[in-house]
Protein backbone atom coordinates (compact mmCIF):
# COMPACT_ATOMS: atom_id res chain seq x y z
CA UNK A 1 0.00 0.00 0.00
CA UNK A 2 1.56 3.37 -0.52
CA UNK A 3 2.61 4.91 2.24
CA UNK A 4 0.55 8.28 1.67
CA UNK A 5 -2.45 6.04 1.92
CA UNK A 6 -1.62 4.43 4.93
CA UNK A 7 -0.95 7.64 6.69
CA UNK A 8 -4.22 8.91 5.62
CA UNK A 9 -6.40 5.76 6.80
CA UNK A 10 -3.93 4.26 9.62
CA UNK A 11 -2.87 1.71 7.55
CA UNK A 12 -6.01 -0.74 8.73
CA UNK A 13 -5.68 -3.66 6.86
CA UNK A 14 -7.33 -6.48 8.23
CA UNK A 15 -7.43 -10.73 7.69
CA UNK A 16 -10.81 -11.64 6.57
CA UNK A 17 -11.01 -15.52 5.77
CA UNK A 18 -7.51 -15.44 4.86
CA UNK A 19 -7.45 -12.81 2.41
CA UNK A 20 -5.90 -9.52 2.77
CA UNK A 21 -8.66 -6.46 2.32
CA UNK A 22 -7.69 -2.88 1.81
CA UNK A 23 -8.81 -0.21 4.50
CA UNK A 24 -12.23 1.73 4.06
CA UNK A 25 -10.63 4.44 3.43
CA UNK A 26 -8.44 3.07 -0.11
CA UNK A 27 -11.41 1.07 -0.99
CA UNK A 28 -13.07 4.53 -0.63
CA UNK A 29 -10.30 6.23 -3.07
CA UNK A 30 -10.29 3.73 -5.25
CA UNK A 31 -13.86 3.57 -6.03
CA UNK A 32 -13.61 6.74 -7.39
CA UNK A 33 -10.63 5.90 -9.38
CA UNK A 34 -12.76 2.80 -10.90
CA UNK A 35 -16.17 4.72 -11.33
CA UNK A 36 -13.98 7.88 -13.19
CA UNK A 37 -12.24 5.34 -15.13
CA UNK A 38 -15.54 3.63 -16.01
CA UNK A 39 -17.04 6.85 -17.11
CA UNK A 40 -14.34 8.03 -18.96
CA UNK A 41 -14.29 4.47 -20.92
CA UNK A 42 -18.01 4.86 -21.54
CA UNK A 43 -17.65 8.06 -22.93
CA UNK A 44 -14.75 7.47 -25.02
CA UNK A 45 -16.89 4.81 -26.53
CA UNK A 46 -19.85 7.02 -26.58
CA UNK A 47 -18.40 9.82 -28.23
CA UNK A 48 -15.31 9.68 -29.09
CA UNK A 49 -11.56 10.71 -27.65
CA UNK A 50 -12.10 13.95 -29.99
CA UNK A 51 -15.32 15.14 -27.82
CA UNK A 52 -14.82 17.44 -25.03
CA UNK A 53 -16.85 15.15 -22.90
CA UNK A 54 -14.09 12.81 -22.96
CA UNK A 55 -11.35 14.96 -22.28
CA UNK A 56 -13.93 16.12 -19.21
CA UNK A 57 -14.07 12.68 -17.77
CA UNK A 58 -10.39 12.50 -18.14
CA UNK A 59 -9.34 15.38 -15.78
CA UNK A 60 -12.07 14.15 -13.66
CA UNK A 61 -10.18 10.45 -13.68
CA UNK A 62 -6.79 12.44 -12.92
CA UNK A 63 -8.13 14.23 -10.01
CA UNK A 64 -9.08 10.94 -8.81
CA UNK A 65 -6.15 9.40 -9.26
CA UNK A 66 -4.54 12.21 -7.70
CA UNK A 67 -6.47 11.81 -4.62
CA UNK A 68 -5.16 8.04 -4.42
CA UNK A 69 -1.50 9.82 -4.28
CA UNK A 70 0.46 7.33 -6.45
CA UNK A 71 2.42 5.43 -6.73
CA UNK A 72 0.68 2.22 -6.92
CA UNK A 73 -0.09 -0.96 -8.62
CA UNK A 74 -3.92 -2.05 -9.70
CA UNK A 75 -4.17 -5.80 -10.45
CA UNK A 76 -7.17 -7.39 -11.99
CA UNK A 77 -6.97 -11.03 -11.01
CA UNK A 78 -10.19 -14.03 -11.48
CA UNK A 79 -12.88 -11.22 -10.53
CA UNK A 80 -11.09 -9.31 -7.92
CA UNK A 81 -9.65 -6.16 -8.35
CA UNK A 82 -6.31 -5.68 -5.62
CA UNK A 83 -4.42 -2.62 -4.74
CA UNK A 84 -0.29 -2.94 -4.12
CA UNK A 85 -1.82 -7.23 -3.80
CA UNK A 86 -4.45 -6.38 -0.95
CA UNK A 87 -7.98 -6.90 -1.94
CA UNK A 88 -10.26 -4.07 -2.66
CA UNK A 89 -13.98 -3.59 -1.28
CA UNK A 90 -16.00 -2.03 -4.29
CA UNK A 91 -19.40 -3.22 -3.28
CA UNK A 92 -22.22 -4.31 -5.66
CA UNK A 93 -21.95 -1.41 -8.48
CA UNK A 94 -18.14 -0.94 -8.01
CA UNK A 95 -18.07 -4.43 -8.89
CA UNK A 96 -19.79 -4.23 -11.83
CA UNK A 97 -17.77 -1.70 -13.10
CA UNK A 98 -14.38 -2.95 -12.09
CA UNK A 99 -15.53 -6.06 -14.52
CA UNK A 100 -16.07 -3.61 -17.26
CA UNK A 101 -12.52 -1.88 -17.02
CA UNK A 102 -10.99 -5.50 -16.28
CA UNK A 103 -12.52 -7.54 -19.57
CA UNK A 104 -11.57 -4.68 -21.81
CA UNK A 105 -7.62 -4.53 -20.08
CA UNK A 106 -8.02 -8.34 -20.84
CA UNK A 107 -8.99 -7.98 -24.42
CA UNK A 108 -6.16 -6.25 -24.90
CA UNK A 109 -3.76 -8.23 -23.18
CA UNK A 110 -3.19 -7.33 -20.08
CA UNK A 111 -4.36 -7.54 -15.91
CA UNK A 112 -2.37 -5.13 -14.52
CA UNK A 113 -1.68 -1.26 -14.10
CA UNK A 114 1.53 -0.15 -12.85
CA UNK A 115 1.23 3.96 -12.04
CA UNK A 116 4.39 5.78 -11.16
CA UNK A 117 3.39 9.86 -10.74
CA UNK A 118 0.46 11.58 -11.33
CA UNK A 119 -0.70 11.79 -15.36
CA UNK A 120 -2.68 14.40 -16.79
CA UNK A 121 -5.80 14.49 -18.30
CA UNK A 122 -4.80 13.80 -22.17
CA UNK A 123 -2.56 11.20 -20.98
CA UNK A 124 -5.70 9.15 -19.26
CA UNK A 125 -7.64 10.34 -22.26
CA UNK A 126 -5.11 7.94 -24.72
CA UNK A 127 -5.26 5.00 -21.85
CA UNK A 128 -9.18 5.58 -21.82
CA UNK A 129 -9.48 5.25 -25.73
CA UNK A 130 -7.44 2.20 -25.59
CA UNK A 131 -10.10 0.58 -23.18
CA UNK A 132 -12.62 1.57 -24.90
CA UNK A 133 -11.26 -0.49 -27.93
CA UNK A 134 -10.97 -3.12 -25.49
CA UNK A 135 -14.87 -3.52 -24.46
CA UNK A 136 -15.31 -4.13 -27.80
CA UNK A 137 -13.27 -7.44 -28.14
CA UNK A 138 -9.48 -8.06 -28.63
CA UNK A 139 -7.22 -5.93 -29.81
CA UNK A 140 -3.66 -5.25 -29.78
CA UNK A 141 -3.91 -0.92 -29.16
CA UNK A 142 -1.65 -0.79 -26.19
CA UNK A 143 1.28 -3.11 -27.69
CA UNK A 144 4.06 -1.07 -28.31
CA UNK A 145 2.03 1.95 -26.91
CA UNK A 146 3.81 4.80 -24.39
CA UNK A 147 2.38 6.72 -21.57
CA UNK A 148 5.11 8.53 -19.56
CA UNK A 149 4.45 7.29 -16.10
CA UNK A 150 1.57 4.51 -16.87
CA UNK A 151 2.55 1.25 -17.58
CA UNK A 152 0.73 -2.13 -17.60
CA UNK A 153 1.41 -6.08 -17.70
CA UNK A 154 0.19 -9.50 -18.34
CA UNK A 155 -0.17 -11.57 -15.15
CA UNK A 156 -0.27 -15.54 -16.14
CA UNK A 157 -3.29 -17.70 -15.11
CA UNK A 158 -5.28 -14.10 -13.48
CA UNK A 159 -8.10 -14.68 -16.06
CA UNK A 160 -10.79 -17.60 -15.39
CA UNK A 161 -10.90 -20.83 -16.87
CA UNK A 162 -12.54 -21.08 -20.45
CA UNK A 163 -15.12 -23.41 -18.46
CA UNK A 164 -16.07 -20.66 -16.10
CA UNK A 165 -15.15 -17.61 -17.78
CA UNK A 166 -19.09 -16.20 -19.87
CA UNK A 167 -19.33 -13.61 -22.40
CA UNK A 168 -20.77 -10.42 -20.65
CA UNK A 169 -24.30 -9.68 -22.84
CA UNK A 170 -23.85 -6.52 -22.70
CA UNK A 171 -20.09 -6.49 -24.08
CA UNK A 172 -21.15 -8.92 -26.38
CA UNK A 173 -24.23 -6.72 -28.09
CA UNK A 174 -21.99 -3.71 -28.24
CA UNK A 175 -19.31 -5.84 -29.83
CA UNK A 176 -21.72 -7.08 -32.69
CA UNK A 177 -22.84 -3.71 -33.14
CA UNK A 178 -19.54 -2.38 -33.95
CA UNK A 179 -18.84 -5.35 -36.19
CA UNK A 180 -21.92 -4.66 -37.97
CA UNK A 181 -21.40 -1.02 -38.58
CA UNK A 182 -17.56 -2.09 -39.65
CA UNK A 183 -18.87 -3.81 -42.35
CA UNK A 184 -21.47 -1.56 -43.64
CA UNK A 185 -19.15 0.27 -46.05
CA UNK A 186 -19.23 -3.13 -48.04
CA UNK A 187 -22.81 -2.72 -49.11
CA UNK A 188 -22.31 -1.25 -52.18
CA UNK A 189 -23.50 -2.81 -55.80
CA UNK A 190 -20.11 -4.78 -57.50
CA UNK A 191 -18.29 -3.61 -60.51
CA UNK A 192 -21.39 -5.57 -62.79
CA UNK A 193 -23.91 -3.80 -60.21
CA UNK A 194 -25.04 -6.67 -58.38
CA UNK A 195 -26.28 -6.28 -54.63
CA UNK A 196 -23.88 -7.86 -52.23
CA UNK A 197 -26.51 -10.46 -50.77
CA UNK A 198 -24.05 -12.03 -48.64
CA UNK A 199 -22.99 -9.24 -47.06
CA UNK A 200 -26.49 -7.85 -46.23
CA UNK A 201 -27.32 -11.07 -44.55
CA UNK A 202 -23.79 -10.99 -42.42
CA UNK A 203 -24.90 -7.67 -41.16
CA UNK A 204 -28.32 -8.57 -40.71
CA UNK A 205 -27.01 -11.61 -38.14
CA UNK A 206 -24.60 -9.40 -36.44
CA UNK A 207 -28.02 -6.75 -35.26
CA UNK A 208 -30.09 -10.05 -34.39
CA UNK A 209 -27.40 -11.55 -32.15
CA UNK A 210 -26.45 -7.78 -30.62
CA UNK A 211 -30.60 -7.46 -30.13
CA UNK A 212 -31.02 -11.44 -29.27
CA UNK A 213 -28.23 -10.70 -26.21
CA UNK A 214 -28.91 -7.18 -24.90
CA UNK A 215 -31.41 -5.13 -26.25
CA UNK A 216 -30.60 -2.11 -24.32
CA UNK A 217 -26.90 -1.89 -24.20
CA UNK A 218 -27.23 -2.10 -28.48
CA UNK A 219 -29.73 0.79 -28.37
CA UNK A 220 -27.28 2.18 -27.06
CA UNK A 221 -24.05 1.18 -28.84
CA UNK A 222 -25.63 2.07 -32.03
CA UNK A 223 -27.20 5.67 -31.40
CA UNK A 224 -23.86 6.46 -29.22
CA UNK A 225 -21.08 4.93 -31.44
CA UNK A 226 -18.42 7.87 -32.44
CA UNK A 227 -17.73 8.57 -35.40
CA UNK A 228 -20.63 10.29 -36.91
CA UNK A 229 -23.64 9.45 -38.81
CA UNK A 230 -22.64 8.31 -41.67
CA UNK A 231 -24.76 7.09 -44.34
CA UNK A 232 -23.60 3.53 -43.63
CA UNK A 233 -24.24 4.15 -40.16
CA UNK A 234 -28.20 5.34 -40.73
CA UNK A 235 -28.64 2.56 -42.92
CA UNK A 236 -27.68 0.22 -40.11
CA UNK A 237 -29.85 2.20 -38.29
CA UNK A 238 -33.42 1.96 -40.80
CA UNK A 239 -32.61 -2.30 -40.19
CA UNK A 240 -31.85 -1.86 -36.52
CA UNK A 241 -35.21 -0.43 -36.04
CA UNK A 242 -37.36 -2.83 -38.46
CA UNK A 243 -35.33 -5.71 -36.51
CA UNK A 244 -36.27 -4.53 -33.08
CA UNK A 245 -40.07 -3.89 -33.80
CA UNK A 246 -40.48 -7.29 -35.73
CA UNK A 247 -38.84 -8.84 -32.81
CA UNK A 248 -40.86 -7.38 -30.44
CA UNK A 249 -43.64 -8.41 -32.18
CA UNK A 250 -42.70 -12.33 -32.14
CA UNK A 251 -42.70 -12.28 -36.22
CA UNK A 252 -40.96 -15.66 -38.13
CA UNK A 253 -37.25 -15.55 -38.59
CA UNK A 254 -37.91 -15.55 -41.78
CA UNK A 255 -40.03 -12.68 -42.07
CA UNK A 256 -37.92 -10.59 -39.59
CA UNK A 257 -34.91 -10.96 -42.02
CA UNK A 258 -36.94 -10.15 -45.49
CA UNK A 259 -38.04 -7.14 -43.97
CA UNK A 260 -34.66 -6.16 -42.45
CA UNK A 261 -32.99 -6.88 -45.08
CA UNK A 262 -34.79 -4.90 -47.50
CA UNK A 263 -35.07 -2.16 -44.96
CA UNK A 264 -31.02 -2.32 -44.97
CA UNK A 265 -30.92 -2.48 -48.84
CA UNK A 266 -33.32 0.71 -50.01
CA UNK A 267 -30.88 2.63 -47.12
CA UNK A 268 -28.23 1.95 -47.89
CA UNK A 269 -28.76 3.93 -51.86
CA UNK A 270 -31.33 6.22 -50.78
CA UNK A 271 -28.84 8.54 -48.21
CA UNK A 272 -26.33 11.19 -48.98
CA UNK A 273 -24.00 13.03 -46.39
CA UNK A 274 -26.80 15.02 -45.62
CA UNK A 275 -30.20 14.13 -46.24
CA UNK A 276 -31.31 11.71 -49.02
CA UNK A 277 -33.72 10.60 -51.69
CA UNK A 278 -37.61 9.50 -50.60
CA UNK A 279 -37.68 5.70 -50.06
CA UNK A 280 -39.21 5.07 -53.94
CA UNK A 281 -36.06 6.46 -55.76
CA UNK A 282 -33.72 5.00 -53.73
CA UNK A 283 -35.20 1.59 -54.96
CA UNK A 284 -34.22 1.14 -58.65
CA UNK A 285 -30.50 0.56 -58.47
CA UNK A 286 -30.39 -1.93 -56.07
CA UNK A 287 -33.52 -3.51 -56.82
CA UNK A 288 -31.76 -3.85 -60.63
CA UNK A 289 -28.55 -5.39 -58.59
CA UNK A 290 -30.34 -8.30 -56.92
CA UNK A 291 -32.44 -8.58 -60.21
CA UNK A 292 -28.43 -8.91 -62.05
CA UNK A 293 -27.94 -12.44 -61.22
CA UNK A 294 -31.51 -13.80 -61.49
CA UNK A 295 -31.16 -15.30 -65.31
CA UNK A 296 -27.68 -17.25 -64.20
CA UNK A 297 -30.32 -18.74 -60.96
CA UNK A 298 -33.34 -20.01 -63.89
CA UNK A 299 -32.35 -23.69 -63.71
CA UNK A 300 -32.10 -24.04 -59.91
CA UNK A 301 -34.53 -20.89 -59.17
CA UNK A 302 -33.45 -18.09 -56.93
CA UNK A 303 -32.76 -18.62 -53.32
CA UNK A 304 -35.74 -18.11 -50.98
CA UNK A 305 -34.87 -15.21 -49.20
CA UNK A 306 -33.67 -13.54 -51.90
CA UNK A 307 -37.02 -14.14 -53.52
CA UNK A 308 -38.96 -13.00 -51.17
CA UNK A 309 -37.01 -9.74 -51.11
CA UNK A 310 -37.09 -8.79 -54.13
CA UNK A 311 -41.10 -9.47 -54.41
CA UNK A 312 -41.27 -6.56 -51.47
CA UNK A 313 -38.91 -4.49 -53.15
CA UNK A 314 -41.29 -4.60 -56.57
CA UNK A 315 -44.22 -3.72 -54.45
CA UNK A 316 -42.53 -0.72 -53.10
CA UNK A 317 -41.62 0.13 -56.28
CA UNK A 318 -44.16 -0.74 -58.77
CA UNK A 319 -47.27 -0.36 -55.85
CA UNK A 320 -49.03 2.27 -53.57
CA UNK A 321 -49.04 2.56 -49.64
CA UNK A 322 -52.46 0.69 -50.43
CA UNK A 323 -50.34 -2.51 -51.53
CA UNK A 324 -48.44 -2.22 -48.89
CA UNK A 325 -47.91 -5.42 -46.69
CA UNK A 326 -48.29 -3.77 -42.63
CA UNK A 327 -44.15 -4.33 -42.18
CA UNK A 328 -43.71 -1.95 -45.42
CA UNK A 329 -45.35 0.79 -43.56
CA UNK A 330 -42.85 0.22 -40.81
CA UNK A 331 -40.12 0.12 -43.54
CA UNK A 332 -41.25 3.49 -44.65
CA UNK A 333 -41.33 4.91 -41.30
CA UNK A 334 -37.82 4.08 -40.22
CA UNK A 335 -36.54 5.05 -43.47
CA UNK A 336 -38.10 8.37 -43.39
CA UNK A 337 -37.06 9.26 -39.66
CA UNK A 338 -33.62 8.60 -40.39
CA UNK A 339 -33.60 10.69 -43.97
CA UNK A 340 -34.27 13.67 -41.16
CA UNK A 341 -30.96 12.37 -38.59
CA UNK A 342 -28.56 14.58 -41.13
CA UNK A 343 -30.68 17.84 -42.26
CA UNK A 344 -29.19 19.93 -45.30
CA UNK A 345 -27.78 23.57 -44.41
CA UNK A 346 -26.75 22.26 -41.05
CA UNK A 347 -23.36 20.60 -39.61
CA UNK A 348 -24.89 18.90 -36.86
CA UNK A 349 -26.78 15.77 -36.85
CA UNK A 350 -30.00 15.07 -35.11
CA UNK A 351 -30.64 12.71 -32.05
CA UNK A 352 -32.86 9.75 -31.63
CA UNK A 353 -35.05 12.12 -29.49
CA UNK A 354 -35.76 14.50 -32.05
CA UNK A 355 -36.78 11.51 -34.16
CA UNK A 356 -38.75 10.21 -32.25
CA UNK A 357 -40.84 13.44 -31.44
CA UNK A 358 -40.97 14.16 -35.17
CA UNK A 359 -42.42 10.75 -35.61
CA UNK A 360 -45.26 11.57 -32.75
CA UNK A 361 -46.28 14.62 -34.05
CA UNK A 362 -47.13 12.76 -37.67
CA UNK A 363 -48.22 10.02 -35.59
CA UNK A 364 -52.28 8.96 -37.01
CA UNK A 365 -51.71 11.58 -40.09
CA UNK A 366 -48.26 10.96 -41.92
CA UNK A 367 -47.24 7.68 -39.99
CA UNK A 368 -48.95 4.65 -39.01
CA UNK A 369 -50.07 5.10 -35.13
CA UNK A 370 -49.25 1.59 -33.95
CA UNK A 371 -45.63 1.99 -36.17
CA UNK A 372 -44.67 4.87 -34.29
CA UNK A 373 -45.65 3.45 -30.71
CA UNK A 374 -43.35 0.44 -31.67
CA UNK A 375 -40.28 2.16 -32.40
CA UNK A 376 -40.87 4.56 -29.35
CA UNK A 377 -41.42 1.57 -27.21
CA UNK A 378 -37.67 0.16 -28.56
CA UNK A 379 -35.80 3.47 -27.70
CA UNK A 380 -37.75 4.54 -24.79
CA UNK A 381 -39.48 8.50 -24.23
CA UNK A 382 -36.19 9.69 -24.06
CA UNK A 383 -33.69 7.28 -26.14
CA UNK A 384 -29.87 7.33 -25.10
CA UNK A 385 -28.06 10.25 -27.11
CA UNK A 386 -31.01 12.44 -26.56
CA UNK A 387 -30.40 15.65 -24.42
CA UNK A 388 -32.51 15.86 -21.37
CA UNK A 389 -32.82 19.53 -18.91
CA UNK A 390 -32.60 18.36 -14.81
CA UNK A 391 -35.03 19.63 -12.56
CA UNK A 392 -32.36 22.13 -11.58
CA UNK A 393 -31.74 22.99 -14.95
CA UNK A 394 -28.82 21.32 -16.04
CA UNK A 395 -28.78 19.78 -19.42
CA UNK A 396 -27.05 16.77 -20.66
CA UNK A 397 -27.07 13.74 -22.86
CA UNK A 398 -28.95 10.46 -22.23
CA UNK A 399 -26.11 7.65 -21.56
CA UNK A 400 -28.90 4.78 -20.43
CA UNK A 401 -32.36 4.65 -20.28
CA UNK A 402 -34.71 2.02 -18.39
CA UNK A 403 -38.26 1.73 -18.26
CA UNK A 404 -38.50 3.98 -15.34
CA UNK A 405 -34.62 5.57 -14.73
CA UNK A 406 -32.30 7.26 -17.10
CA UNK A 407 -28.39 7.76 -16.84
CA UNK A 408 -27.52 11.25 -17.92
CA UNK A 409 -24.06 12.85 -18.47
CA UNK A 410 -24.03 16.01 -17.37
CA UNK A 411 -20.55 18.59 -17.34
CA UNK A 412 -18.68 15.09 -17.68
CA UNK A 413 -20.33 13.36 -14.62
CA UNK A 414 -23.13 10.68 -14.44
CA UNK A 415 -26.34 11.29 -12.63
CA UNK A 416 -29.10 8.69 -12.27
CA UNK A 417 -33.02 9.69 -12.28
CA UNK A 418 -35.00 7.49 -11.24
CA UNK A 419 -38.48 9.77 -11.42
CA UNK A 420 -38.48 10.61 -15.04
CA UNK A 421 -41.38 13.08 -14.58
CA UNK A 422 -38.80 15.58 -13.59
CA UNK A 423 -36.72 15.23 -17.09
CA UNK A 424 -37.79 17.29 -20.22
CA UNK A 425 -36.49 16.31 -23.38
CA UNK A 426 -34.41 18.95 -25.25
CA UNK A 427 -34.39 19.47 -29.41
CA UNK A 428 -30.91 19.76 -30.38
CA UNK A 429 -31.43 23.55 -31.21
CA UNK A 430 -32.49 23.87 -27.77
CA UNK A 431 -29.75 21.88 -26.44
CA UNK A 432 -26.84 23.80 -28.31
CA UNK A 433 -28.65 27.30 -27.36
CA UNK A 434 -28.49 26.17 -23.47
CA UNK A 435 -24.90 24.62 -23.91
CA UNK A 436 -23.89 27.67 -25.71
Amino acid sequence: MPASLKARTGDTSQQRGGCNMSSGGDSEVMLAVMQALFVLTKTAMAHGGEHPFALKMAEKLSDAVNDSSPPWTLQFIRGGVFLDRELVELGLEGYRRAQTIARALENLGYHELILDKKLDGPRWLEFGEALARGVLGPSDMLEGARIDGLTWRAIPNASWGGEAEEVDPEVYAICQIALALEEAPKLVLSESGAWPWGVGLAVLRRLERAVESDLRASVRALEMAPGGWTPERRAISVAFDVLCVLMKLGVSKSTLRVASHVALAIASFGFKKRAGEPLVEALEPVLQGMLLNADKAARTGMPPHHLKVVSIMSVFYEGTPLDWLPFMHLINLAYDLELQRCPDGVEFALTKGDLLAEAARGMGTVYPTDWVKAIISVHGAKPPGAYVQLADGRVGVVLDSREASIDVLVGGLMVHVDDLSLVRLLSTMEAQAALG
